[in-house]
């Protein structure tokens, strides 16, 4: 099957420094606000909601409120778009350099990639005439939008995946830049096995 290739957008530039915040207290801001962001599907809203959340970031008392005790008040958005934003959407894009040899490991089989659309990944495993592999990609506290990009991936393809010998679902999640606990993964994994869908979760 002929699968279109489409480029993913690149990320935003990131600050180079952490401005006057001293570290242990930016990696302190940044592991709250990453929480804050993944909890709001910061990676999927549009600008207007991605305006009003870092607007609601900037007073937070635990976040806007302890930058602006280092940089002042008027440097506060700056800091948080710089330093804490880019750098989040960065994290969330980038994926691991070796993850097809992950997803490898987890289907038993070398896998190539095909093609992309937006956070849908396709694969072929093993050689040309191997089954395909379709991949939702996301974060681990928001699984089940990634399950649905995928999802909606299938629908609108069903008639060219229909004609493939074998199909195999995964879901490639990030806990990067959030506080993952073991249970978070084995819920998740436990969760999609039920409905035949690996998670490849780093």
């Amino acid at each position: 099957m002929q699968l279109t290739l489409w480029a993913d957008p690149q990320p935003s530039s990131t600050c180079g420094t952490d401005m006057s915040v001293p570290s242990d207290v930016a990696k302190a801001l940044k592991e709250k606000a990453s929480v804050f962001l993944d909890n709001s599907d910061y990676v999927s809203c549009d600008r207007p909601k991605a305006t009003r959340l870092m607007e609601a970031l900037a007073v937070d008392p635990e976040i806007g409120k302890v930058i602006e005790g280092y940089i002042g008040r008027d440097g506060v958005k700056t800091y948080i778009k710089d330093a804490i934003l880019n750098r989040y959407m960065k994290g969330k894009r980038e994926l691991p350099d070796d993850l097809d040899r992950r997803i490898g490991l987890l289907v038993s089989s070398a896998v190539v990639l095909q093609g992309k659309k937006g956070d849908v990944r396709i694969y072929r495993i093993g050689s040309d005439e191997g089954g395909l592999l379709i991949a939702g990609v996301g974060t681990l506290i928001k699984w089940e939008t990634a399950l649905r990009k995928l999802l909606e991936y299938e629908s609108g393809f069903a008639n060219e995946l229909m004609a493939e010998k074998s199909m195999m679902r995964m879901l490639v999640l990030s806990s990067v830049g959030a506080v993952g606990t073991s249970c978070d993964r084995k819920v998740a994994r436990e969760s999609l096995s039920l409905i035949g869908v690996k998670a490849c979760i780093w």
